[in-house]
């Protein structure tokens, strides 16, 4: 019956044929399983949270302190004693490290201690000297030191006090000589402050007597002239002492710091 059917809906008009010819039941499957995957993608598109990643390139900057990785000392691996992946045990020696450098290294660390040790024994004998204090012995504790660095080293003492003392000596006799100076400009002031007023008041007595016509004006004029050059040489003198004195405090301080 159905073969029948078949046959007959051949026959008909193409347009009547694709009417009365009864969709096949795949084709529904097909639709309903089209329409599903659409509901599906419209709900999830609805509802679903999609994470976007960038790729770019940057740096990492830590917000706390960076503390760098080394080790406390570095050095050659003279042996391993341990091979890769044996289990060890807490305290046991895994390799050996040369200790030649370190030996060195240990070696001029100590002889650097020693040389500051003697330079401050020395430093304090010079001290003793200079403050006049009682000459301490500072280098009896010194046990490490040869009778060799010992001596060189009170040379140097020697050698120092000595040129502290030409040195305190030559900065004595110039303040002697700078205290010379100033006496003999103070002296030279007064003088000049004792004959200013004299010459003053004779100029002065010149000068009336010129207005009678009593002296003749080139003895008024040499007496003005005199009285003129002391006033000019006392003012000199005062900013000579000033020097002086400013060189001799200057001397004074240099001393209290030798």
């Amino acid at each position: 019956m159905r073969t029948k059917q078949k046959d007959e809906l051949e026959f008909l008009p193409a347009a009547l044929e694709i009417q009365e010819t009864p969709p096949l039941p795949m084709s529904r499957y097909i639709l309903w399983v089209i329409m599903l995957f659409f509901v599906i993608a419209v709900t999830w598109a609805s509802i679903g949270e999609i994470d976007i990643v960038g790729v770019a390139q940057g740096k990492i900057i830590p917000s706390g302190k960076v503390k760098i990785i080394q080790p406390l000392e570095t050095g050659l691996v003279r042996n391993i004693f341990v091979k890769e992946g044996e289990r060890v045990e807490k305290g046991q020696a895994l390799i050996e490290l040369d200790t030649t450098l370190a030996g060195a290294e240990h070696t001029q660390v100590k002889e650097q201690q020693l040389a500051l040790r003697l330079d401050k024994a020395r430093l304090l004998s010079v001290l003793d000297y200079i403050h006049g204090a009682d000459k301490a012995d500072h280098f009896i504790d010194i046990h490490e030191a040869n009778d060799a660095q010992i001596f060189l080293q009170r040379e140097r003492i020697n050698q120092q006090i000595n040129e502290y003392t030409a040195r305190s000596e030559a900065l004595n006799d110039e303040k002697r000589q700078r205290q010379a100076d100033s006496r003999a400009i103070d002296n030279r002031i007064q003088q000049l402050d004792a004959t200013i007023p004299l010459i003053t008041e004779l100029t002065k007595a010149l000068e009336d007597l010129l207005k009678k016509d009593l002296v003749a004006r080139t003895q008024w004029l040499e007496r003005e002239q005199e009285r003129i050059e002391q006033v000019k040489e006392r003012d000199v003198q005062k900013n000579n002492l000033v020097s002086v004195n400013a060189s001799i405090a200057n001397i004074s301080q240099r001393l209290a710091a030798t």
